[in-house]
């Protein structure tokens, strides 16, 4: 918790895919996740959640707006651009190999599109994503091989902001447990994306 109230999660995963070689396979994955991303929150949390886009985000860029109706009946909203870039070979980031990045963060203030504080609760998140490909040590028959593995690292920082009315406590605890398994979502999508296009 912060001292005004809100409260904020901050997570760090490493994520690798055994047996993926392909930086563009998870980076595909990524971008279709997040293309779809409220009919795979819908799916798997259960909260009706729907996407407010108005259609014109421009290549490796785009702004979502999302709002979920949560089993409790209350609305939680999100408002990020989420921009993405793919590089079949970078020296500085991917040791001259591919990488693929996608950077989420809240948008604070929208003219168009403003926040509703007296019917919604709002959530901020602030996110980047980076596929790589390293290099794993394995042994094989005694011997030891170097073997290529893509591995997605995650770092994110969440805050949902005080409700501007009276909610109980049970139910702010299940907005933050909710709001933990977004995550968790992505991740599920992601794995089984890849693993069905590897086969």
């Amino acid at each position: 918790m912060e001292k005004e109230g809100f409260y904020c999660g901050q997570v760090y995963d490493v994520v690798p895919f055994e047996g993926i070689s392909s930086v563009k396979l998870v980076f595909d994955a990524l971008h279709h996740y997040f293309s779809h991303m409220e009919i795979r929150v819908t799916e798997n949390l259960g909260d009706i959640t729907i996407r407010e886009d108005d259609g014109r985000s421009e290549p490796g860029i785009s702004q979502c707006r999302f709002v979920s109706n949560l089993t409790s009946g209350l609305l939680l909203e999100m408002n990020s651009v989420i921009s993405s870039e793919y590089r079949e070979v970078d020296d500085e980031y991917g040791d001259g190999g591919a990488v693929g990045v996608f950077t989420e963060d809240f948008v604070d203030q929208d003219d168009l599109y403003p926040y509703v504080p007296e019917k919604r609760i709002r959530q901020d998140a602030t996110v980047v994503t980076q596929v790589r490909s390293h290099i794993k040590k394995v042994k094989h028959d005694g011997v030891e091989e170097e073997r290529s593995i893509v591995v997605m690292t995650r770092s994110a920082h969440c805050k949902i902001h005080n409700p501007t009315w009276p909610v109980s406590p049970g139910i702010l605890h299940e907005i933050r447990e909710k709001s933990s398994h977004w995550g968790d979502v992505k991740l599920d999508a992601v794995r089984e994306m890849v693993y069905s296009s590897a086969r």
